[in-house]
C-alpha cells in the first residue's frame, strides 16, 4: 500500500528539516520536539468562548468551551492524548481538542495524565479513570452534564480512554459514546499477534524503534500485559459499553488490534463504526494543517458525537 500523496510530502518535509527520530532523544527533549511539532504542523488555533485550566482528582486538566453552546450544563468529551505514554501533553493536542470542540459542538475536557518513566503504566490508566468517574458523578460543578458524557483519545490515549469506558460501565456510569482513533488497545509484546505489527514495522511515524522507546520509558519491572486496563482485548466482557467510533491508519503498526478490539465489541453487542484510511500513518491527528485525515477525522468524530451527545434524555 502506497503513502497517500500528502503523506509522501509531509515525509520530504522532515528530511528537509532533518529533525531527530523521537527515539535516539532523552524523554524531556522528546516531549518538547513532540510538542513542538504538533503545534507547527497542527494547523490554525481556533478561538474558543473559554479556555480553563483545572484539577480534576488530583489531575490536571483544560476544559474548553466553543462559541455558540447552548445555556445550561454542556455536553462533554473527555479527551486523552497520545505519545506512548511517555510524549504528549495539554499543548500536543491543544489544536484538536480546540478542533472537536467547535465542530461537535460540546465542552471538550482534556486530560493531563501522568507519564513514564517517572509514573509508569498503569498511572495514565488509572488518571483517565479517575477523571472519567470522578466527572460522571460531579460534572454538574463544573455546568456540564453527566449524562452526556463521552470518551475520546488517539494511540496511547484511545487505549486510555477504553479503559475509562469499561470503568465507566462497571461504575455503573452510562457514557454515550467513546471515540477511539488508533488506539493501542493489546500491551502484549508478541509482534506475531498482529500481521500489521510485521508489515508497518518499518512506518513513520510509529515504527518498530519508536514502540520499544515508549515502552522502555513507560514501563518497569510491576508491568503486567495482562492487565486488562493495558490490554483491552483480555475484558472479561465487552457488554453493555457505550458505542465507539474507531479510526485506523492502513500504514499503521497498531491497525490490526484496533480492528480486532472493533470485532469483539461488536460481538459483544456493541454498536462499532470503523473508519480507515489506507495510505494514512500512525500519529495523524495532530497534523491537521498539512493532512487532510486529520481535518476528515475531526468532521467524522464531530457527526458521530453530536448523534449521541447533543439528544437530551430525561
Amino acid at each position: 500500500m502506497p503513502f497517500h500523496p500528502e503523506v509522501s510530502a509531509f515525509l520530504t518535509l522532515l528530511k528537509s528539516i532533518a529533525a531527530p527520530p523521537l527515539h535516539t532523544l532523552p524523554v524531556d527533549q522528546a516531549r518538547q520536539s513532540y510538542d513542538r511539532g504538533t503545534q507547527a504542523f497542527g494547523g490554525p488555533t481556533l478561538e474558543m468562548d473559554s479556555v480553563e485550566d483545572l484539577t480534576i482528582a488530583g489531575i490536571p486538566c483544560r476544559l474548553y468551551r466553543p462559541h455558540g453552546l447552548p445555556p445550561g450544563p454542556a455536553p462533554t468529551v473527555i479527551f486523552f492524548h497520545g505519545g506512548g505514554w511517555t510524549i504528549g501533553s495539554l499543548a500536543s493536542h491543544d489544536k484538536v481538542c480546540r478542533n472537536l470542540a467547535a465542530a461537535t459542538p460540546s465542552a471538550v475536557l482534556a486530560v493531563d495524565y501522568r507519564l513514564g518513566p517517572e509514573h509508569p503504566i498503569p498511572a495514565a490508566q488509572i488518571d483517565a479513570i479517575a477523571v472519567t468517574l470522578w466527572l460522571a458523578t460531579h460534572a454538574a460543578s463544573l455546568n456540564l452534564d453527566p449524562t452526556r458524557l463521552a470518551v475520546a483519545g488517539d494511540s496511547a490515549g484511545g487505549g486510555c480512554a477504553a479503559a475509562a469506558a469499561v470503568a465507566a460501565r462497571d461504575a455503573a456510569h452510562t457514557l454515550r459514546a467513546q471515540l477511539l482513533i488508533y488506539p493501542s488497545i493489546d500491551a502484549r509484546a508478541t509482534a506475531e499477534l498482529y500481521p500489521s505489527r510485521i508489515a508497518n514495522a518499518e512506518m513513520p511515524l510509529l515504527d518498530t524503534a519508536t514502540k520499544h522507546y515508549f515502552g522502555r520509558h513507560s514501563r518497569d519491572q510491576h508491568f503486567d500485559e495482562s492487565d486488562p486496563r493495558l490490554t483491552l482485548l483480555l475484558t472479561p466482557s465487552l457488554a453493555a459499553l457505550p458505542p465507539a467510533l474507531i479510526v485506523t491508519a492502513g500504514l499503521d503498526i497498531l491497525h490490526d488490534e484496533a480492528v480486532l478490539y472493533g470485532t469483539q465489541l461488536e460481538q459483544a453487542g456493541v454498536e462499532v463504526l470503523h473508519r480507515n484510511f489506507p495510505g494514512l500513518v500512525h500519529g495523524f491527528l495532530t497534523l491537521g494543517g498539512v493532512l487532510s485525515a486529520s481535518r476528515d477525522t475531526i468532521e467524522t468524530a464531530a457527526l458521530f458525537l453530536r448523534q449521541r451527545l447533543l439528544p437530551i434524555t430525561s
